[in-house]
């Protein structure tokens, strides 16, 4: 089937037939992340790897000391974790009150001070950006959550909340990284995926792009891209404002 060029998407629920529009979004990724954490816990096997890699190495070189780091779908805050063994503050939010529970937690467990974190339940639909504030911000795969025409909001975004310079390290999943497997998942003509994962009832929704068309976003929006990696299923980003 040849792909559609078009970026408005319709997402349809497999077992009822239910067209699940994109207001529905939120609620709908809410849910499933909600019940994750509650049944995986901590989430920390899914995400370790990420500050290992060779990008959050660089992107921890680049940042000045002390820097202050949005990070944006923090789960349970353990990459944000590392940022404040590095001397940084940090704001994380996260779409989920358990994942943010959790955070709390562990943050408390590991002594940092409360002075050198904020955590907040928000989607990053209605988050309010504060202009020119960031050192840095962190998406890990979570932008893809959201419909395109939001992500490009977000980016429009993020790109104004960055200081002068500042950076911006982006994971995303590309498309046709999701295999279907009936009846729990569905790309559907127009692009757009919802899946079922695992033991967890909730689905969540995808959004998901072709590396070109992620990569021409970000540079029309003016971000300057200093080093991406592209394995078959994702794309990471470190950008310069």
């Amino acid at each position: 089937m040849k792909r559609p060029e078009s970026y408005f998407l319709v997402l349809i629920l497999v077992r009822t037939g239910e067209i699940v529009k994109t207001n529905k979004v939120v609620e709908l990724n809410l849910e499933h992340f909600d019940e994750y954490y509650t049944v995986k816990g901590d989430g920390r096997m899914a995400i370790g790897t990420s500050v290992q890699n060779q990008r959050f190495q660089l992107f921890l070189k680049l940042l000045p000391k002390r820097s202050l780091i949005l990070d944006q779908g923090c789960g349970t805050g353990y990459v944000a974790q590392f940022l404040l063994d590095e001397g940084h503050k940090v704001d994380c939010l996260d779409i989920s009150p358990v994942a943010i529970k959790k955070c709390k937690q562990f943050f408390t467990l590991a002594g940092f001070n409360s002075e050198k974190y904020n955590l907040w339940v928000q989607d990053f639909l209605t988050f309010e950006y504060p202009e020119t504030k960031y050192d840095g911000i962190m998406d890990l795969f979570t932008l893809h959550f959201v419909p395109h025409e939001n992500q490009k909001k977000i980016l429009e975004s993020i790109f104004r909340a960055l200081k002068p310079g500042g950076y911006f390290f982006l994971g995303i999943m590309l498309i046709g990284s999701i295999k279907i497997s009936e009846p729990y998942s569905r790309i559907t003509e127009n692009g757009g995926t919802l899946l079922k994962v695992d033991e967890i009832e909730a689905y969540r929704c995808f959004y998901l792009w072709n590396p070109y068309e992620i990569r021409s976003v970000l540079t029309n929006l003016g971000f300057k891209i200093i080093h991406f990696y592209h394995p078959l299923s994702s794309i990471e980003f470190i950008c310069q404002k």
